[in-house]
């Protein structure tokens, strides 16, 4: 989700149960600006369709909210704020595209 800062809130790894911020692509990802690793950013519009978006980093530090997981329970999720690096030249998507995502997200709420 992009709030009104051009912030992406990512939400962490792991689709099941707990998250962990010490573990695999979320350690990565919380220790980006130290570990000198290049993040990239892709969103899904559509099942098995990726746009890129480009470079981005933390923006602040990750935060936990609850959330369902992919069996209906709920647990908590790590939160990465990301911003892009070149705002430049943001991604645009169609109409279809964002009529997808929204659905998506009602889904998930």
């Amino acid at each position: 989700m992009k709030d009104d800062n051009n912030i992406f809130h990512y939400t962490g790894m792991g689709l099941v149960g707990e998250q962990r911020l010490d573990y695999a692509q979320n350690k990565t990802l919380a220790h980006s600006k130290e570990n000198g690793i290049e993040v990239h950013l892709f969103e899904v519009f559509e099942p098995k369709k990726y746009v890129y978006q480009g470079v981005v980093e933390l923006a602040d530090d990750p935060y936990q909210e609850e959330q369902f997981d992919k069996n209906g329970n709920l647990r908590n999720v790590w939160i990465f704020p990301l911003k892009l690096r070149d705002y430049r030249n943001p991604v645009t998507i169609n109409e279809e595209q964002f009529k997808a995502r929204e659905i998506a997200r009602k889904q998930v709420s």
